[in-house]
Formats: structure tokens, C-alpha cells, sequence
């Protein structure tokens, strides 16, 4: 992913959904679980919305989701990170921003 591309992707973000990549972002590449997501935005649990927004992300291949087995109930835990293309991006980005001065993101 370019980084004209990764801008133009998070401008299109809703507030709800940059919120959410921001909790990614923050996790340093570590996988997440939804819990710890809940956590970072405030909430007890995520509700369908939620996990709606963060399977947008994933179709914008800005996050990663994987399903861990394990033993709970329904078999799995499903967790989520940020994408190794978003990741590569922002380094760039940031690189350029320590060049230049300008900030690359301006999401509102």
C-alpha cells in the first residue's frame, strides 16, 4: 500500500473506525482481542457495529483478523491487528513528516 493510498483510506474513515484503528495502531503490531479493543474505546464488550467497522478495515486491508482456537464455548477468539501494508506506510509517512513537518493525518 502506498502511502497516498493509506491517507486517502484513513480520510475516508468514520470516526468510529479510526477510533478503533487507533487502538491497532497503539498495539504496536501485536494481535488484539476484542476485549482489549472494547477497552481502548471506552466499552465493556463490542456490539455487531463495532466488529461491522472493524470487518470494513480489514476489506480496506488496513487491519489483519485471525481466529485463535482455544477452549471457550464457541472454539475460537478472534483477534485483530494492523495490517503489515498499513504498517509500512505509516513508517513511510512518518518518515516523511520528520522530513517535511507536515503532519500526514488530519482525520476529524
Amino acid at each position: 500500500m502506498q502511502p497516498e493510498e493509506f491517507v486517502y483510506q484513513i480520510n475516508r474513515l468514520t470516526n468510529h473506525q479510526w477510533r478503533l484503528l487507533e487502538v491497532l495502531i497503539k498495539a504496536n503490531n501485536g494481535w488484539v482481542s476484542r476485549r482489549q479493543i472494547a477497552k481502548g474505546i471506552d466499552k465493556r464488550r463490542l456490539i455487531p457495529y463495532d466488529i461491522s467497522c472493524l470487518q470494513a478495515l480489514h476489506e480496506g486491508q488496513l487491519i489483519d483478523i485471525e481466529h485463535i482456537q482455544d477452549d471457550t464455548p464457541i472454539g475460537y477468539q478472534v483477534v485483530y491487528r494492523i495490517s503489515q501494508q498499513a504498517l509500512v506506510a505509516i513508517e513511510q509517512l512518518n518518515q516523511l513528516r520528520q522530513e517535511t513537518g507536515i503532519p500526514w493525518a488530519t482525520h476529524q
